[in-house]
């Protein structure tokens, strides 16, 4: 019966060591995952911040002034989601469109929508300038487009059918 208890004994003070140890790897590895990685000429993205990602979008389109073809935007946003014009602390729809969308450990993101002459919107009639006047409180879309500070030129909304 001796015996049975001090096998008890060891196999509790293994378990516990085994945690002991597991949590100080999570924890190890948790803090090594979020440190940044400094490589001499090399910068990598975090995509902690827009501001980040903002810079080569600028250097992008300041190329494209300098050349003499037309500016084109560059697509750096591709998000699906549900369109609302509607503004909470108002309590009223406003005009001004937002994609509200989902991200892995963020789960209400919002993008507000800007619409130039260029942008191409397919509704379920086929591609056409977007008309805001037709867009839908709550249906869902697919926006493409130019993310810079929050707001994202739309190059292309396609409507999901059935929303």
């Amino acid at each position: 019966m001796r015996k049975s208890k001090n096998e008890q004994g060891a196999a509790l003070l293994i378990l516990i060591i085994l945690l002991v140890v597991g949590a100080i790897v999570v924890y190890g590895g948790a803090k090594i995952i979020k440190k940044p990685i400094n490589l001499p000429g090399i910068q990598l993205p975090t995509g902690s911040s827009s501001e980040e990602t903002s810079a080569p979008i600028e250097e992008a389109e300041q190329d494209l002034d300098e050349s003499d073809s037309q500016p084109v935007l560059v697509e750096n946003f591709d998000k699906t989601g549900n369109l609302t014009d509607w503004d909470a602390n108002a309590e009223r729809q406003t005009g001004n469109w937002v994609l509200l969308y989902e991200s892995p450990g963020r789960p209400a993101n919002t993008a507000n929508l800007a619409f130039n002459a260029s942008s191409k919107c397919d509704l379920g009639s086929g591609e056409e300038v977007c008309d805001k006047s037709k867009l839908e409180l709550g249906s869902m879309a697919r926006v493409q487009g130019n993310e810079k500070n929050g707001v994202v030129t739309v190059i292309k909304l396609t409507k999901i059918a059935g929303s």
